[in-house]
């Protein structure tokens, strides 16, 4: 069999491509740049929505937290209730009066804290009531003084005695002005003595 020779063209008979002339010369560069410019703005909106959704992902971290820490906080505050009515509750208590140890050592106090707040009160009043007496007797002297110095006798202070020597605070009747009330007798007798002079 004969071989059939396969011609092959030569090197030179393909077409070169040609190139393009380069009529704009700063498009493609500019083309570029916008490209580039495009790109970096796509990669800030993306990375600025990244930062965005942790924001926001730790704004609601922190509502969950703050949320979280309220409900522990009640729960504890609840515990606590319900422990201190059940320590209350199993707290002995005295058959007759139904109070736990604390509750009457604390009723005790309170009683003694009013018992010496009324004897100090009974003591001050007893003290003004000795002074008014004493007042009211130095008034009494003075006036027997000088009605004996100048001989002339007073018209009793109210209707329960007949001289102004029957009358006094402690003997007058229910209804007179000077009935327990030594200021006003003690009050009119100084104007008296006041107007003898």
């Amino acid at each position: 069999m004969a071989k059939k020779s396969v011609r092959q063209r030569p090197l030179s008979h393909v077409p070169k491509q040609r190139t393009v002339p380069d009529v704009m010369p700063g498009v493609q560069e500019e083309e570029h740049k916008r490209q580039i410019k495009n790109q970096y703005s796509m990669y800030r909106r993306l990375f600025m929505d990244i930062e965005r959704e942790q924001v926001r992902e730790n704004i609601r971290k922190k509502a969950h937290q703050k949320k979280i820490n309220c409900l522990k906080k009640q729960k504890e505050q609840e515990r606590q209730e319900v422990e201190s009515t059940v320590s209350h509750a199993m707290e002995a208590r005295h058959p007759l009066t139904g109070e736990t140890e604390l509750e009457a050592h604390e009723k005790e106090q309170q009683e003694e804290r009013y018992i010496e707040e009324m004897v100090v009160k009974q003591k001050q009043q007893q003290q003004k009531n000795k002074e008014t007496q004493r007042y009211i007797k130095a008034l009494r002297a003075m006036m027997r003084e000088k009605m004996e110095k100048q001989r002339i006798t007073m018209p009793p202070l109210c209707a329960c005695g007949p001289t102004i020597w029957d009358s006094n605070p402690d003997t007058c009747a229910n209804n007179c002005i000077f009935y327990k009330n030594p200021k006003a007798y003690a009050k009119a007798l100084s104007s008296l003595l006041m107007s003898c002079q």
